[in-house]
């Protein structure tokens, strides 16, 4: 971490949801002791408020996280260890491997600003390239479609898609 920086980890409520704070097939046993016991870092209660922290921070960082979508709607920066829907927005850093989280912090602590017309551009170009529809049965209650409508509006999104070629 650059000079002066804290790491507050904030569990996401599904981690325990099942079985309880005292339990969680997710993390090993004494995961959280370990955690908190290094420099610069503090476990925070998950009542906290997600919204009062991110307006507080300098940038969040998450595997996939809402968090990170957040963060950037309030023009902090975002690390991401995973491939969240948000991944190639500006003021998204994905990290790999530990050059990539040195190189996000020092851009960050350099005085990283986050243009929030490039996030509405991003957003414009990211629904001008979507469709309303799923590909998985866990997503069919988000996107509110019934079956047939999401065969035909994916049928249609593939074959616009194959006819924009030229061989």
């Amino acid at each position: 971490l650059p000079p002066g920086w804290k790491i507050y980890v904030k569990e996401h409520w599904a981690q325990s949801y099942l079985f309880g704070i005292a339990f969680s097939p997710f993390r090993p046993r004494g995961y959280f002791t370990a955690v908190a016991q290094l420099p610069n870092v503090q476990i925070i209660p998950q009542n906290i408020n997600t919204f009062t922290l991110i307006e507080k921070c300098r940038a969040v960082a998450t595997i996939t996280g809402t968090a990170g979508w957040e963060g950037l709607m309030q023009s902090k920066p975002a690390i991401v260890f995973g491939h969240p829907w948000y991944l190639n927005c500006p003021g998204v850093f994905m990290v790999k491997n530990l050059a990539d989280c040195r190189q996000a912090f020092a851009v960050i602590n350099a005085g990283l600003l986050i243009d929030q017309p490039k996030i509405i551009h991003y957003l414009t170009c990211f629904g001008a390239a979507s469709f309303l529809g799923y590909l998985a049965t866990f997503q069919k209650p988000a996107a509110n479609i019934d079956p047939e409508a999401n065969k035909i509006n994916l049928i249609n999104v593939l074959n616009n898609e194959l006819n924009s070629y030229t061989v």
